[in-house]
């Protein structure tokens, strides 16, 4: 029965701060879920690492000594939450927009170095041409998700991170071979106390370079199942 008190009182607190205005997006109370607490970037949602849209046949990674090139992200198709790139910058005040942009290069920094870090091999110069392939990464989807902070025990007023990246590989020829799509999630709000000390999961800007790095680890997971042809 205590629990149940608890629990109505602390609904009806966060109820009396919705109906002031204060928090605008996603106010509805939820009951706390226990998460392991990561101090060094707070809590993560993974799905399988990467889905496979199509997938060329015969296999065209099996030839040894095969290379990559990755490309930067494209960013042209990219929705910021529900909204153009355009869109959301225009939304941004003084410095903040062009932040943003910086935000966009450093992320796809992040990426192309995580895969890279992964199988260097793969980079080396010297490569066949002809057994020598392109991945053209595009984003469509960046959630940046928000937290309001402080809230009553076991109400979450937070959205989470999400990242959507699309990945078409192209062989030699301009066609595109395999077309794969990774994606993740990473949880926005206050963790709780590590000696002491209040950890939280960072700003967006945080979650953007660690979603990127992790998205391109799940690429490499997809090289590592998938390109054979990699020096072992």
């Amino acid at each position: 029965m205590g629990t149940s008190r608890s629990w109505s009182s602390q609904t009806s607190v966060v109820a009396v701060v919705c109906a002031l205005g204060v928090l605008a997006l996603q106010c509805t109370p939820r009951r706390p879920v226990v998460r392991p607490i990561n101090p060094w970037g707070g809590w993560t949602n993974e799905p399988e690492p990467y889905e496979v849209v199509r997938y060329a046949t015969p296999n065209p990674f099996e030839s040894p000594g095969c290379k990559l090139v990755v490309e930067d992200i494209d960013y042209d198709r990219l929705r910021v939450g529900n909204k153009s790139v355009t869109e959301y910058e225009a939304g941004k005040k003084g410095t903040a927009a062009g932040s943003f942009a910086e935000d966009l290069d450093e992320a796809s920094r992040d990426f192309v170095d995580s895969i890279k870090e992964r199988y260097p091999e793969l980079f080396e110069p010297g490569g066949d041409p002809a057994n020598t392939f392109i991945m053209r990464p595009r984003m469509t989807r960046w959630e940046p998700g928000f937290s309001v902070g402080a809230a009553p025990r076991g109400i979450n007023p937070s959205r989470d991170s999400e990242m959507n990246i699309v990945v078409d590989v192209v062989g030699p020829g301009g066609d595109v071979l395999d077309e794969i799509v990774v994606s993740g999630a990473a949880v926005a709000h206050q963790g709780g106390l590590v000696d002491g000390t209040l950890v939280t999961t960072g700003g967006a800007t945080l979650r953007m370079h660690e979603l990127a790095a992790r998205m391109g680890k799940n690429v490499g997971k997809y090289i590592k199942e998938r390109w054979s042809c990699r020096a072992p």
